[in-house]
């Protein structure tokens, strides 16, 4: 070989090892530790992304916590008409409720192992959400025939089923699915 050639086979080699000793051992581990980080981002999401056979589930979860919302709504509008009859509505309300309660329960027991692990907050809200349903719809329930008493309980619930849909909707996009 040539002695131009040899020089520059040599500088080629030298040249990352001038570099590294540039910018240091600190931009190296900046490097690093961002590769680690998406690393660490892409296995999150790919732990937590729903199985097929969750997504209906989940469409299923939020139909029914609709239903059971527009229900309390009709039930609403009715109580504050103080419309007669309203023990056939509270009575709807209550069964479209246990349904949305049901579907939700579903959905969150066929979680994955790293689904229950990497996802508890996100249940833990849920479930506190449920609590506040329960609570409200029982209260509706005791109300019977007083309508202002049927009309606070209502109001109530469907609050606590507004936050309970805003939770399942949090919890839905965080497992990759669409609402």
């Amino acid at each position: 070989m040539n002695r131009l050639a040899v020089l520059i086979l040599a500088g080629a080699l030298i040249s990352p090892c001038i570099s590294y000793a540039q910018h240091g051992k600190h931009a190296d581990e900046k490097g690093q530790e961002e590769t680690a980080k998406v690393i660490n981002s892409l296995h999150y999401a790919m732990a937590v992304q729903a199985v097929p056979d969750q997504v209906p589930q989940f469409k299923a979860a939020t139909k029914s916590t609709a239903a059971a919302r527009k229900n309390v709504q009709e039930l609403q509008q009715k109580a504050a008409a103080n419309a007669a009859g309203v023990g056939a509505d509270i009575k709807l309300v209550i069964q479209s409720v246990d349904q949305a309660k049901a579907d939700n329960d579903t959905f969150v027991k066929n979680f994955t192992s790293p689904q229950k692990s990497l996802l508890k907050d996100f249940v833990k809200k849920l479930n506190k959400a449920d609590s506040e349903v329960t609570k409200s719809y029982r209260e509706l329930d005791k109300a019977g025939d007083n309508m202002a008493k049927v009309a606070e309980a209502a109001e109530k619930l469907e609050k606590a089923l507004t936050d309970f849909q805003k939770d399942q909707a949090d919890l839905g996009a965080e497992m990759g699915i669409q609402s």
